[in-house]
C-alpha cells in the first residue's frame, strides 16, 4: 500500500491523520508480522534491495544457515545479524564481494523453498518479473500497480506449476482499504477494481453464485450500496478465509475434470 504527501482540499493530510514516519512500509508490516503470534509462527522474513531482516526468536538457527549456504556455494561472503530497534527483530548484514542483493534473495528463496519460512516479505523489484518459486501458492497484493502487466508479472508469482505439488492450487489476495467519510477515501477500491479489469480466471460452476454473492457483499458495503450486510466487516472475512482453506483439494478436483485427464495446463488455476 502507498501513502502520498502533500495537502488534501487545503489541509495537509498529516495534519488531519498523523503517520508515523514508517507508515505504509514494507518493515511495519513485518513488525506487525513478527508480533503475532499466528503470523509469527510462520518464521517471516523480509527481503528488499537494501535489508534483510529476520525474526529475533530464530536469528542464531538463521544465520548459521545462511553461512552454510553461502560456504556450499563457494561464495567470499559471510552474513551476522545486528539489533534493531524492536526486539523482536534483527537485521542481517554481510561483508565480502560476493554480498549482494542478489545473493541473499537466492538465499532466502532456498529457504522458503524448504520450509525454513513459510512467509516472505518483500518490494516489487525484489520478487517481481525474473523471481521464482514453485512453491509459492499464496499472494497478498500490497501494492497500488494497475497496469495489465505488472499485475500479471506480480500474480504470476503463484502459478507456477510445481513438479512435486500436483495438486498446487494459488490464492492472490488483495488488501483494499476505505474511509467513507472522505471525498477519495475510495482510491484503494478504484485501484482494485481497475486492476482487475483484465484480470480473468475460471471458477466451477457449482461455486459461481457464492463467489458472486460474497462478492457483491464486500464490494457493496465498501461502496455504501444498498445490499444484504453482515453485521460488521471482519466476521464475513473471517467466513471467506475459512471457506478458501477447505476449497483447495475441491479446486484442484474441478481443474482436473474442466481440462480432462488428458490436458497439461501451463500454470495451476487462480
Amino acid at each position: 500500500m502507498s501513502l502520498d504527501g502533500g495537502s488534501c482540499w487545503g489541509v495537509e493530510w498529516n495534519e488531519v491523520f498523523p503517520l508515523d514516519p514508517d507508515a505504509g512500509s514494507a518493515i511495519r508490516l513485518f513488525r506487525h508480522l513478527v508480533e503475532h503470534p499466528d503470523t509469527d509462527a510462520l518464521e517471516p522474513i523480509l527481503v528488499t534491495g537494501k535489508t534483510l531482516l529476520v525474526d529475533a526468536h530464530h536469528g542464531d538457527a538463521l544465520i548459521e544457515r545462511f553461512n552454510g549456504w553461502l560456504q556450499s556455494r563457494h561464495l567470499t561472503a559471510t552474513c551476522r545479524y545486528k539489533p534493531t530497534d524492536s526486539p523482536q527483530i534483527y537485521e542481517v548484514t554481510g561483508e565480502g564481494k560476493d554480498w549482494s542483493s542478489r545473493t541473499y534473495v537466492r538465499m532466502v528463496t532456498e529457504a522458503f523453498e524448504q520450509g525454513i519460512t513459510r512467509c516472505l516479505v518483500g518490494t516489487r523489484c525484489i520478487f517481481g518479473e525474473g523471481w521464482d518459486s514453485l512453491s509459492l501458492n499464496t499472494l497478498i497484493d500490497l501494492t497500488s500497480v494497475t497496469t495489465s502487466t505488472s499485475v500479471q508479472q506480480l500474480r504470476g508469482r503463484t502459478i507456477r506449476l510445481d513438479p512435486t505439488w500436483k495438486r498446487k492450487v494459488a490464492h492472490n489476495w488483495d488488501v483494499v482499504c476505505v474511509a467513507k467519510k472522505f471525498e477519495r477515501g475510495d482510491v484503494d477500491l478504484r485501484r482494485f477494481i481497475q486492476r482487475h479489469d483484465r484480470y480473468w480466471g475460471i471458477v466451477p460452476f457449482t461455486q459461481k453464485d457464492q463467489i458472486l454473492q460474497d462478492a457483491k457483499v464486500q464490494v457493496g458495503r465498501l461502496a455504501g450500496l444498498n445490499v444484504p450486510q453482515p453485521s460488521n466487516f471482519q466476521p464475513s472475512t473471517s467466513l471467506l478465509i475459512h471457506r478458501q482453506r477447505g476449497q483447495r483439494l475441491e479446486i484442484s478436483e474441478n481443474i482436473r475434470q474442466i481440462l480432462g485427464r488428458g490436458a497439461k495446463p501451463r500454470h495451476p488455476l487462480v
